[in-house]
């Protein structure tokens, strides 16, 4: 087997850009209103393995714990919860942003060609797209209600997609030709047949007024000296408004959550990350099972290549990781090696 040295400089600009997402309330009149995030101080209990194992007596535990946390609604008189935010798929894993190496971005170069000649990048838009007219991107709000609306807005026109969440494997069956053609229009501005394809997505779940939603959190540092125990995420709007939204690259994570390629996944996917971080099990299980990009760009890259080369169909491949190296160029990032010495 071929192994080949990773230059000291190679990165790819990534191919799916996310914008923030909005949180609306759907009002009993369809208007729509930004949900806002509040502050608010609670009198909770203690209940951490600290506090009781700590100093504090009993007293001082049933005294209460006083917090300051950042809080979302649903405002009064509302229906459903409206989540909003678009997507751009462009071509950028052709070529690499930045490569000291040509001989090697060559290499990468044919093997990106060769898994498009294959069809390679509608088996990824499908992917990415089923996580999106099944809301994936919603997180934990997704279980919020049993069902959810999505429209997808492209310049080729709109997707509507109903969504029964005890009923996936069903739904997708039934969505199956809008999904196969929303995956299509995906796939050529991953290729590059097209410009860049841009997708307007808004989600709909109905939900009641006064229900709390679940935006993305912001992680302070402890020496910032933050007076709340928890941020939520949000954009100014109407002067000191403050509007729930989601990082986008908490959006990015959801719909790159295609990685089912990992030993023993047992069909469970994880987000396509260089080392594949495993959030459940809290490991980087690609690291540790040595099936990392970084390993297989210097030890597979030249027997994936051959492989592409040598059959006529996806559906032949023996290597599935030959599906990550694919997805790791699209998400982009920094591929570098150890500086070489002089």
């Amino acid at each position: 087997m071929s192994k080949l040295q990773l230059p000291s400089l190679l990165s790819y600009s990534r191919s799916i850009q996310p914008s923030v997402a909005y949180f609306y309330a759907r009002k009993n009149d369809n208007s729509l209103m930004p949900i806002d995030v509040i502050t608010e101080s609670l009198r909770a209990t203690f209940g951490d393995h600290k506090s009781a194992n700590g100093n504090k007596t009993s007293e001082d535990l049933a005294a209460g714990n006083i917090h300051k946390i950042d809080s979302a609604y649903l405002q009064s008189g509302s229906k459903s919860l409206v989540v909003k935010f678009s997507l751009k798929f462009m071509n950028n894993s052709f070529i690499p942003d930045n490569s000291n190496d040509t001989s090697f971005s060559d290499i990468l170069n044919e093997f990106i060609q060769n898994y498009k000649n294959l069809n390679g990048f509608e088996h990824l838009a499908k992917l990415y797209v089923t996580n999106v007219v099944t809301g994936k991107f919603l997180w934990r709000n997704k279980n919020q209600s049993k069902s959810l609306s999505i429209k997808v807005s492209t310049a080729a026109g709109d997707f509507n997609f109903e969504y029964e969440l005890e009923n996936e494997s069903q739904f997708l069956v039934d969505n199956n030709s809008q999904i196969e053609e929303l995956s299509s229009i995906v796939a050529k501005g991953l290729s590059g047949e097209s410009g860049t394809v841009i997708l307007n997505i808004t989600s709909e779940q109905p939900m009641c007024d006064g229900e709390e939603v679940f935006p993305s959190q912001e992680f302070i540092d402890s020496s910032e000296n933050s007076k709340k125990d928890r941020t939520l995420s949000s954009i100014i709007y109407d002067g000191n408004k403050r509007q729930a939204i989601f990082h986008s690259s908490k959006i990015g994570n959801a719909i790159r959550t295609i990685d089912t390629w990992f030993e023993n996944s047992d069909g469970r996917a994880i987000a396509v990350e260089p080392l594949g971080i495993d959030r459940i099990k809290n490991i980087a299980i690609r690291h540790k099972t040595k099936r990392d990009i970084f390993t297989l760009l210097e030890k597979n890259l030249v027997s994936f290549n051959d492989e592409l080369q040598s059959i006529k169909s996806l559906s032949e491949i023996s290597d599935h990781d030959i599906h990550f190296m694919a997805a790791c160029l699209i998400r982009g990032g920094l591929f570098s090696g150890n500086s070489k010495k002089k």
